[in-house]
């Protein structure tokens, strides 16, 4: 179904406070609405998935690494690791000087001794940090089978009654309310068993076990922004009313990027700290700072993620196809989460001679320096595109009006077909002094926090 997708969140809230979803309860006494809307909000927006038509294909060694880590990791992890005062659970992604890290949490990770932090790895095998263990998210769920039965039909009703019929069945909310309760009990038994003083997070997925274990072992939790939170992100957005105990699991405090993120948003009993982000900040202030927009060359850096990679890549070849781009350079950036899909987007893009994909090869702020342009739907980076003093294109498809809230700024364009786009494309770029998304690492702020 098609449906605009602001007026679909305000009924979204609306429905789930009017209809007292968050009141619900499994046979355990477990409040359950607030471990399923997140991932049910997309599936009823969009009527399913989002993935493109690559065939996604793995290597077979990446198959058998991949089910091995599943077994052994969590198993060296709670067995093995020593205990420490600090958890930090990052997702490295971002490569730096040959190494990845987590770009969200590397400031304050610095700030302690390493013999002091305890790391797990939701991302990235590859980890330089000492005492680091990778932990894929899906950790022996086969193994406990609490919540398979469980009764939801309530909940099946009310959603078929307000949306009609559904991309998914009880079954898919069994497995969920089960892996739940597996995540719980690990991750519980590992706090204990390690005397976990409290946790740093940046969140790959959506961790309400991992908090509620948290809660329930009395260790506070510090979350870092790691991009855009709008009222679309319903991580990150309720409905305004009076919560009782455990209706809802969020950290105890959230780290943003500036004091411009979390205004619009209700976080019920969640502390937001402005602390900036050096990794953001400095090359975004280095760009804006150095760069001459009139010597950079007319080069396009086109934002892509597993949601908006089909969107971009068809409105890439429609322009391609007029004849549009023919003496402009292209950039393909693709997000972390489709680096596997990089052979599909370099053959569907074949036809066109001065286009790259890009994974990790290199950063949005790299790019940024050689472009003059940014192209996507909904992304951070259209933030730091912005903040970089550079012009951004943004396509009137899907969730774009997710970033409503930065419209009326100077370099933004919204386009809907090629002629808009080519317009727009060839306006001048201006200067926007107001622009404050990110701002540097404050140190007193993080320390006043904890």
């Amino acid at each position: 179904m098609k449906i605009e997708e602001k007026a679909f969140w305000d009924r979204f809230l609306d429905f789930e406070k009017e209809n007292h979803l968050f009141d619900l309860q499994d046979e355990y006494g477990t409040y359950y609405w607030d471990i399923f809307r997140y991932e049910i909000y997309p599936l009823l927006l969009w009527g399913g998935g989002f993935l493109s038509s690559s065939s996604q294909k793995r290597a077979i060694k990446d198959i058998i690494a991949k089910a091995f880590s599943m077994f052994y990791e969590p198993f060296r992890l709670f067995f093995l690791c020593p205990k420490k005062e600090n958890l930090f659970y990052l997702a490295s992604r971002n490569k730096i000087d040959g190494k990845f890290i987590d770009q969200n949490a590397k400031a304050v990770y610095d700030l302690f001794s390493e013999q002091e932090n305890l790391v797990i790895e939701s991302f990235n095998s590859h980890s330089h940090l000492k005492n680091s263990y990778f932990l894929p998210q899906r950790i022996f769920r086969r193994f406990l089978k609490k919540g398979e039965t469980a009764d939801f039909s309530f909940l099946i009703n009310l959603l078929e009654k307000e949306f009609g019929e559904l991309p998914f069945n009880e079954v898919f909310l069994q497995k969920k309310i089960t892996d739940y309760y597996t995540d719980f009990y690990f991750f519980s038994s590992f706090f204990k068993k390690k005397k976990i003083s409290r946790i740093f997070l940046t969140q790959n997925g959506i961790l309400k076990a991992f908090l509620k274990a948290a809660r329930e072992n009395r260790i506070p939790v510090f979350e870092f922004q790691h991009g855009v939170v709008d009222i679309g992100h319903l991580a990150y957005n309720y409905p305004k009313m009076d919560y009782k105990e455990g209706q809802v699991t969020l950290p105890d405090t959230i780290f943003s990027f500036s004091p411009f993120w979390f205004n619009e948003l209700y976080l019920p009993n969640v502390k937001i700290v402005p602390i900036g982000n050096d990794y953001f900040y400095n090359p975004l202030a280095e760009t804006a700072r150095t760069t001459d927009n009139s010597s950079v060359a007319q080069s396009i850096l086109v934002i892509s993620s597993d949601v908006f990679g089909k969107d971009l890549s068809d409105f890439i070849l429609e322009l391609e196809k007029e004849g549009q781009i023919k003496e402009v350079q292209i950039y393909f950036k693709l997000h972390p989460n489709q680096f596997f899909e990089k052979e599909y987007y370099i053959e569907k893009l074949s036809s066109i001679k001065n286009i790259r994909i890009i994974t990790n090869e290199q950063s949005v702020g790299g790019l940024l320096k050689i472009c003059s342009t940014v192209f996507a739907i909904q992304s951070t980076a259209i933030y730091e595109a912005l903040q970089a003093n550079r012009k951004v294109i943004l396509l009137k498809r899907m969730s774009y009006l997710r970033h409503g809230h930065i419209f009326d700024r100077k370099n933004l364009h919204l386009v809907d077909t090629v002629e808009d786009f080519i317009s727009a494309l060839n306006t001048e770029i201006l200067t926007d002094p107001n622009v404050a998304f990110f701002a540097p690492f404050d140190k007193e702020s993080f320390f006043e926090a904890l």
